[in-house]
Order: C-alpha cells, then sequence, then structure tokens
C-alpha cells in the first residue's frame, strides 16, 4: 500500500475521531454509550481540537510531528488503555472506542517513525 494512501487513512481516522467527540458532545446518549458517565464535556472540545489537528497533520507530516504525536500515543494508552483493562477487569470486555484507540494510534505512531527514519537515511 503505497504510503501517501497510508496516511490519508491516518487522517481520515483522526478525523473519524474528531467526529466521536463531536457527537458525544451534541448528543448525550451517545456519550452515554461511548464515554464513563463522568467524562466532563471540556474533555470532548479539547480531543476535538486534537484531532482535527492531527487529521491535517498526517497529511502535512512535518519533521516534528512524530514527537508531538508519540506525546499523544502515550495519553492515548493510558486513557483508553487504562479503561480498557479497567472495563475487562470489571465486566469482562472492552468497550469498542477504547480497543480501536489503544490500537489505531500506536500503528500512526509506527507508521511516523519509520517515515521519520527512513528520512535520515
Amino acid at each position: 500500500m503505497k504510503r501517501a494512501l497510508v496516511f490519508r487513512l491516518a487522517a481520515a481516522g483522526a478525523a473519524v475521531a474528531a467526529g466521536i467527540h463531536a457527537a458525544a458532545l451534541a448528543w448525550p446518549a451517545f456519550a452515554g454509550a461511548a464515554y464513563p458517565p463522568a467524562y466532563p464535556a471540556w474533555r470532548h472540545v479539547v480531543f476535538i481540537a486534537i484531532d482535527s489537528a492531527v487529521a491535517w497533520l498526517f497529511l502535512r507530516r512535518p519533521r516534528w510531528f512524530v514527537w508531538v504525536y508519540a506525546v499523544l500515543t502515550a495519553q492515548v494508552l493510558y486513557g483508553h488503555g487504562g479503561a480498557a483493562w479497567t472495563a475487562w477487569q470489571r465486566d469482562g470486555h472492552v468497550s469498542w472506542i477504547d480497543a480501536a484507540a489503544i490500537v489505531a494510534v500506536p500503528l500512526g505512531l509506527a507508521m511516523l517513525v519509520a517515515e521519520h527514519a527512513e528520512s535520515k537515511r
């Protein structure tokens, strides 16, 4: 698969994540199904901005983006990974949103790291 297509798919994934946060902000029933009850509205706003920026940056890929995305990956693994672990221990299942995040976001980082390493050759 061509690199440009893969990064366009990653950008689309980030745009979908922004849309999920927007939907959760707009429709409380969706928020209740996808996020814990105590998830604050301001976090949805913050992640709409972050995910939108990430979508744009996946298309542009400035050299520094890999480092910023690595920090975001750590945050996602801490937040969604912790939620997935807690749900697994408590209920025996993981929510779709946590599973998608803990798989897709590190894959995006792996792609950026590979591109960054290749550009140094």
